[in-house]
């Protein structure tokens, strides 16, 4: 698993699309009211790429992403080092609609995750995260292994704020 940036230059943010449009279609969804919301911001960032902002996808091997997020890093007010922000995260039609197990899902937002801490260590790095989840399912999962993170030494403290996780990795 990893979390790979989506770009119209390489295709792979169009074969992310046309793969989502399939699986819309196998369940008979229109594609073009799916996340509708969603992709008319993520569409507008493809075809424009920005330094410290992308699209971001868990990726495991070959297969389609069964999970999508916009993430930028910038300085907030109040914070006194850039801020990376996750928002948008966006499940396939296949995980929304049922066709794959509830456990997916759950993976896909452990590798999430793990590749938003990767991704703060390189790509765009910032000590503080900013995730915002996408469904109350996502707010219990977090709420139940925040004690557990917070444990970690890789954290300085997490924290759910409303419908946010808020990450501060360690100095």
């Amino acid at each position: 698993m990893s979390l790979v940036q989506l770009l119209n230059s390489d295709g792979s943010y169009n074969r992310l699309k046309t793969g989502w449009r399939q699986q819309c279609e196998d369940v008979g969804e229109d594609f073009d009211l799916y996340a509708q919301g969603t992709f008319l911001v993520l569409d507008q960032l493809a075809a424009k790429p920005e330094e410290r902002a992308g699209i971001f996808a868990v990726q495991k091997g070959d297969d389609l992403a069964a999970v999508i997020c916009q993430a930028n890093c910038t300085p907030l007010p109040g914070h006194p080092e850039p801020v990376l922000r996750v928002r948008m995260v966006t499940v396939s039609p296949e995980l929304d609609f049922g066709t794959l197990a509830t456990t997916v899902y759950i993976d896909c937002l452990v590798d999430l995750f793990f590749g938003i801490i990767e991704l703060s260590q390189g790509v765009m790095i910032a000590r503080e995260i900013k995730l915002h989840l996408r469904s109350p399912e996502d707010f219990n999962f977090f709420r139940a292994v925040r004690g557990s993170l917070a444990k970690i030494s890789r954290f300085e403290s997490v924290e759910m704020r409303g419908a946010w996780l808020y990450v501060t990795r360690a100095p």
